[in-house]
């Protein structure tokens, strides 16, 4: 390699003290045009010099498809979202494919703007006025043209002393002193390479939607190398330097209004509500900043885990800032983080916070704020559960109305001092995710919401990309049951598609060997980790009946081709279906067939009479089921409940039976056949919903099969969540355990999605974060995991009644006959029957050790499903006594004793945490038998105790603002 230098291509090495301590190969012959197909480099001018010949391009173009078999004229409104250049925002995969990924607005060459804003961040994708369906688009990338030379250089080989890694940006310099004519300097990487110390220097391009380039980007520009950097704030006469600064750049008439306007409150000397800060660079502007007095940091506290992050009781209200805009030249990339140090000590503000607005919101993404590649640098805060207060009953007790008026449904990020210095470790791995179940959610919320780690390559695999993404709808909402992992407001204030790459289509094979996935049978997308998250969905041919009759039609098992038959999988089947019925089947007098015998069959009919279907248009259709089989309900009295409430609404039901076939004229079922006992009966239909059974697709069976990966039923995995392939792992109802483990019966499916989705995360994240790897006592690699968190079902039923279960991990219903003659150890607690306008029916069950195992709910009132899950595995005591209490007679309503003021600290998402610092106390002390007993029968005189009672002070008085329903320290 040394003997091989010339005049393109240079070797240095440097030295300490006559020893060899790092080399550098660098070579001239760098293929641009193959760089620009594949990577945004309009920022970085292609890497070529400027002439006037050249054709810029300043965004990429949307084209949708034409739409077909909707069944009405469509209107759908796009909405352009613009990413941070260098981050997570784009799928690597062929062309041909829908991909949702973001537009890149391009700045002027002269400064060499930032490509693309880290404000809007939700990407292209279509915003849906329910219940319009989605017309999928087509992306196509406008590469610019550039008629100038190359001018750039590529580092082939590098390699430095440890010792002297903060040294490495000396050989950038003398690479350009022997390249004069170069601006640039690149390196590329493999993804699973870590960030050593020299790219620090380097940005970070993001790849084109539908580039496959197996390596990561990393530019340097010489001007880099410059050594003044200065940020102050901005001057009358830095007005026009910011204006030239910005030139072609978007919204940029918005950010130098805000700038006048400081300029205005400057002149005058009022009180700043906007500061703008610009950072020089040798007299030029080369970034502006521009921050505006936050008014709701005690709203944003109440939402969001602030705590996490400062002692928020110790700060001032002026020292809570919102960041507005923020743009830098992208040469200067590598100073973002400087640069947001110094306008947080200029601007004397400890918290600087952004938000990320959801899409559908009226708030036009970008014209509020504009930021470039800060977004990296900011740390996301956690979303909080909030308690459903009884506003009524607290009266002047209640929380300050700001706190609880507007719902917040944002993302919002945060940066302080301390976060400023605190490096986060970036991984370049390439992480696809299939399937947007729950447990994919979790996991993906796992991993983006790590305060370590910054992953910029993770991509979902989706026929429907993310949820949440549509405008919020209640009947969408209530259609199917909820289990309350993940509401329309939590996704809004995740915004995970800011870190999610997109891909719409299905998974149809898997490469291991390439280590690639196969997406619709046209794109391939490179993985280093596989997560396969699918789900199961309802089939078409999971019946025996409805199977034999589609083999001679060419139906396939999962997408039914008639435009009225409907297999309600996700949000987006939903708005189709009601599309249609709001549209076509209201305007008939045809029958909706709803088939099945699962909780959704009855939220479904629910949903429909809601929508004004008469109840005798409506005809369940009942299969038979086997003894094996468990019932829908927990309570058979609820089961006759809402059946009479069916019956009641005149919808015509059948049980026991079996459909047989249908008709179809014109692509729209007209009629459906059932066999009842030993008779046909036909049935005239409009709409047909099957809920046959659930099961996992074939398509996805058949990539997993041809994958040769063990599949015993379902998809075998251990107690790591691996496949037999190391780089494959899986979760969800798609998944068994090995039998190995005698766990027959009991499945992934038996625990709370949202937890079984985290667990999966600490398992990636124990190989991949080295500093978790090297701090953890895990338990060893083969021993199962303890799943804690209940599961939860919540549905609306005909009638207006609501129903909530919550169980313990793991438990499994019993039919009917069985289930009355089990015996259970514990308690059951219940208050209220199933009659009509009464307090409805409330079934508390303690387990052996009086902790609150299981939760049934039968009501026509609203129910404040949120505080009634967060009871669950609660001691009685912690309850005001609840047991002893229902033993004497006391308690004769659990809906109104649970609404009651003392118990609103219980519902706090704070609260197991002071359980937790409680039980360390008590542990701490190491109590004999004698103090045992005298702290049951609360002796006053331990000191142990009177420090139980300061901590629980001390936690109220924290949350004061929260819970003012309390009394406060200095009351007592």
């Amino acid at each position: 390699m040394i003997d091989s230098t010339n005049e393109s291509t240079i070797s240095l090495v440097a030295e300490v003290e006559g020893f060899a301590v790092g080399f550098i190969y660098v070579s001239r012959n760098v293929d641009v045009d193959l760089l620009n197909e594949c990577f945004q480099l309009s920022p970085f001018h292609g890497l070529r010099k400027i002439q006037e010949k050249d054709e810029i391009c300043y965004q990429q173009s949307l084209k949708p498809e034409k739409a077909e078999n909707h069944g009405s004229s469509l209107k759908t409104q796009l909405t352009t979202g613009i990413s941070p250049s260098g981050s997570r925002h784009s799928s690597l995969c062929n062309e041909g494919l829908p991909v949702k990924c973001r537009l890149n607005e391009n700045g002027t060459s002269k400064h060499f703007l930032k490509a693309s804003l880290a404000d809007v961040i939700s990407g292209n994708h279509i915003v849906i006025q329910h219940p319009k369906p989605v017309i999928p688009v087509q992306l196509q990338n406008n590469v610019p043209s550039y008629k100038g030379d190359p001018s750039a250089v590529c580092v082939q080989l590098f390699c430095i002393d440890k010792m002297y890694e903060t040294r490495s940006l000396d050989f950038l310099s003398k690479v350009f002193e022997m390249f004069p004519e170069v601006e640039y300097c690149i390196i590329t990487v493999p993804h699973l390479t870590p960030e050593f110390p020299l790219l620090n220097f380097f940005t970070r391009i993001p790849p084109y939607p539908t580039s496959v380039f197996s390596q990561v980007l990393y530019v340097f520009h010489r001007a880099g190398l410059l050594r003044d950097f200065t940020v102050e704030k901005v001057k009358e006469e830095d007005f026009h330097d910011v204006s030239m600064f910005l030139g072609k750049f978007d919204h940029s008439l918005n950010m130098l209004e805000d700038v006048k306007q400081c300029l205005h409150f400057s002149q005058k000397k009022e009180r700043k509500q906007i500061q703008a800060f610009v950072a020089k660079s040798y007299s030029d502007v080369v970034g502006i900043g521009i921050i505006g007095f936050e008014e709701d940091s005690e709203f944003l506290r109440a939402h969001y885990d602030i705590d996490s992050f400062c002692l928020y009781e110790q700060l001032t209200p002026q020292e809570h800032s919102h960041l507005h805009h923020f743009v830098i030249n992208p040469i200067f990339n590598h100073l973002s983080k400087h640069f947001l140090k110094e306008i947080l000590r200029l601007s004397g503000t400890i918290n600087l916070y952004y938000q990320i607005q959801p899409s559908h919101s009226g708030i036009l993404q970008g014209s509020k704020t504009c930021t470039v590649t800060v977004l990296e640098d900011l740390v996301p805060v956690c979303p909080r559960s909030m308690i459903t207060y009884p506003l009524v009953e607290l009266g002047v007790n209640a929380p300050a109305k700001r706190l609880l008026e507007n719902p917040a449904d944002f993302a919002l990020y945060i940066m302080n001092k301390k976060l400023c210095f605190k490096k986060k470790i970036v991984l370049n791995i390439r992480i696809v995710v299939v399937g947007a179940s729950e447990v994919g959610l979790a996991f993906l919320e796992a991993l983006v919401m790590s305060s370590d780690l910054q992953f910029n390559y993770l991509t979902l695999v989706a026929p429907h990309g993310l949820p949440g993404e549509l405008i919020p709808d209640e009947l969408r909402e209530t259609f199917h049951p909820q289990s309350h992992c993940y509401c329309p407001q939590r996704l809004h204030q995740l915004c995970m598609s800011t870190w999610v790459n997109q891909v719409y289509g299905t998974m149809t094979s898997i490469d291991k060997e390439l280590k690639v996935i196969e997406v619709d049978s046209k794109a391939e997308i490179p993985y280093d980790i596989l997560i396969l998250c699918c789900g199961n969905q309802w089939q078409l041919s999971s019946s025996s009946n409805i199977h034999s009759f589609l083999r001679g039609t060419g139906l396939d098992s999962v997408t039914p081709k008639s435009v009225n038959l409907f297999l309600i999988n996700d949000e987006f089947d939903i708005a189709t279906a009601l599309n249609w019925i709001e549209t076509v089947f209201l305007k008939t007098t045809n029958n909706a067939v709803v088939y099945g015998r699962y909780l959704e069959v009855y939220s479904s009919i629910a949903t429909l009479l809601k929508l004004g279907v008469s109840g005798s248009q409506i005809t369940l259709i009942s299969p038979s089921t086997t003894p094996e089989e468990s019932s829908v309900f927990s309570n058979y009295e609820i089961a006759q409940t809402v059946n009479n409430s069916l019956l009641a609404e005149g919808v015509h039901m059948i049980e026991n039976c079996e459909v047989l076939t249908w008709c179809t004229t014109d692509n729209l079922i007209t009629s459906v056949t059932v066999q009842v006992g030993t008779q046909e009966e036909t049935i005239d239909c409009g709409v047909l919903f099957l809920y046959d059974k659930k099961d996992v697709s074939s398509t996805t069976f058949k990539a997993i099969n041809d994958a040769n990966l063990v599949y015993d039923g379902r998809l075998v995995v251990d107690s790591s969540f691996q496949t037999n392939d190391p780089y494959i792992f899986a979760a969800g109802s798609l998944t068994k355990f090995s039998r190995k483990y005698c766990m027959d019966g009991i499945t992934h499916q038996s625990f709370n999605s949202k937890e079984v989705g985290e667990k999966l995360a600490e398992k990636i994240l124990l190989i991949l974060n080295p500093i978790q790897h090297n701090n953890d006592h895990s338990p060893e690699p083969d021993a199962l995991l303890t799943f804690t968190k209940p599961t939860v079902v919540y549905t609306n039923l005909p009638g207006g009644w609501k129903y909530l279960q919550v169980d313990r991990p793991g438990r499994q219903h019993l039919p009917y006959e069985e289930s009355m003659h089990t015996v259970i150890p514990g308690h059951d607690i219940i208050t209220g029957n199933m009659e009509e306008h009464g307090p409805g029916y409330f079934c508390l069950h303690l387990n052996q050790y009086n902790k609150v195992e299981a939760i049934t709910c039968f009501t026509q009132k609203d129910l404040h499903t949120s505080n009634l899950i967060k009871l669950f595995g609660l001691h009685q005591s912690l309850l005001n006594n609840l047991l002893p209490k229902y033993k004497e007679g006391l308690i004769t309503d659990l809906y109104s004793y649970f609404n009651e003021s003392w118990c609103l600290a219980v519902y706090h998402d704070c609260f197991p945490g002071l359980l937790k610092d409680l039980r360390d106390i008590m542990i701490s002390k190491k109590l004999n038998s004698i103090e045992k007993e005298e702290l049951k029968s609360a002796n006053q005189g331990l000191v142990f105790k009177e420090e139980l009672e300061m901590h629980v002070l001390q936690f109220l008085n924290l949350y004061h603002f929260q819970l003012p329903m309390y009394a406060q320290q200095e009351m007592i």
